[in-house]
């Protein structure tokens, strides 16, 4: 009868909505456990960044001690070259006036 209709068609949408809320709910959990899962991926994405970030802190803080110390190394190394450059000068011209001498003695020899 039309009743029976009625009912069963009333039934199958009851029945129906059941499903669209349930499919529904079930779309929103996957939705909330996607984004949880994204955000733990985004956390250990920012964790290893920030690891990364400090190795490379240090590794910074390093080299820039070692260059300081390079430097430092570099600006006594070039205080003794101009150290040796100069007694090299003083040497050569000691060298000189005892040629000099040399040649005034061999010549004061000879006579």
């Amino acid at each position: 009868t039309k009743t029976e209709e009625d009912e069963k068609a009333r039934k199958a949408k009851a029945e129906a909505g059941e499903a669209e809320d349930d499919a529904g709910s079930a779309d929103s959990r996957d939705t909330v456990e996607r984004q949880a899962d994204e955000i733990e991926d985004l956390k250990d994405a920012n964790e290893a960044l920030e690891k990364k970030n400090q190795e490379l802190d240090a590794q910074n803080e390093l080299l820039t001690k070692e260059l300081d110390e390079t430097k430092e190394a570099l600006a006594a190394a070039e205080e003794r070259i101009e150290f040796l450059e100069e007694a090299e000068l003083r040497w050569r011209d000691k060298l000189s006036q005892a040629r000099m001498e040399i040649d005034r003695l061999k010549t004061v020899i000879e006579r």
